[in-house]
């Protein structure tokens, strides 16, 4: 049986921590850490909606830059978990360039940051582009052994680490919740076709074990 998901390293060995995480039979990929993205192409790039930040040393990063440009002008959310502090080093960001022409742009783009206070606690800020990225009011959400998001395929959670003396690290987890295979030649024999009906069948089969 193939697993969901298929990660690679973006620059290898040596470069940049950053890990593509290709979602099987969804046109979606997750991010684990944003270092120098540049290798990946911008098909990909658009399909990430979330983005995994154990810390913010340059070399884990420094690609965000690189993902607000191709995302200007496109409609969509990004989520990005980090540890605390994370927020502030996205706001940093996006108020070092000037957002007075946002009223040309059709599409909204918003950056929703979520900070791991504590393995029970987590604090969301939302950067929205219709209002030049300023920080909107911060909202706090209980969570539990510090699960980041829990979806019908997959979850993510995440511990707490030191990183040098003053530096918060998270470290990540993903786990895969469910994966339902279908025969092919089953479904022939019922009559039936491989088509993307499939893909709502197996998301409520796993919703159902989960429920």
């Amino acid at each position: 049986m193939r697993p969901l998901f298929h990660p690679s390293l973006v620059n290898g060995r040596y470069g940049d921590p950053t890990v593509y995480v290709k979602t099987l039979f969804e046109k979606r990929g997750l991010l684990f850490d944003l270092g120098e993205i540049a290798a990946l192409p911008p098909r990909k790039l658009q399909r990430i909606d979330q983005i995994f930040v154990s810390h913010a040393h340059i070399d884990h990063f420094i690609g965000f830059d690189h993902l607000l440009r191709l995302l200007v002008g496109r409609e969509t959310s990004v989520h990005l978990y980090g540890p605390l502090g994370l927020a502030e080093h996205v706001y940093h960001k996006l108020q070092g360039y000037r957002w007075d022409l946002v009223e040309g742009y059709g599409c909204e783009l918003i950056f929703i940051v979520n900070e791991l206070r504590t393995t029970q606690s987590i604090l969301t800020t939302q950067f929205r582009l219709r209002r030049a990225f300023a920080g909107e009011p911060s909202v706090s959400r209980a969570t539990c052994d510090g699960v980041l998001c829990d979806e019908p395929s997959f979850r993510v959670s995440a511990v707490i680490l030191e990183h040098h003396a003053h530096a918060t690290c998270l470290g990540f987890a993903l786990q895969e919740a469910a994966h339902v295979n279908i025969w092919k030649n089953r479904l022939m024999e019922r009559g039936l076709t491989v088509g993307p009906w499939l893909r709502s069948f197996k998301r409520a089969i796993i919703e159902g074990l989960r429920g």
